[in-house]
């Protein structure tokens, strides 16, 4: 029972997570060019 218990626990917040990386990724500042990328080479040369 105790192993169940884990088990819909890992689950839940595995789909929370993956909720909250959905939601995150629609809300976005839409005036970047960039879109948070790392790589982006805008950004590289913007001081």
């Amino acid at each position: 029972m105790t192993q169940e218990y884990i088990v819909y626990i890992i689950l839940i917040s595995t789909f929370s997570y993956i909720a909250y990386m959905i939601i995150n990724k629609f809300r976005t500042k839409k005036n970047n060019p960039c879109n948070s990328c790392s790589g982006c080479s805008c950004k590289k040369l913007s001081y």
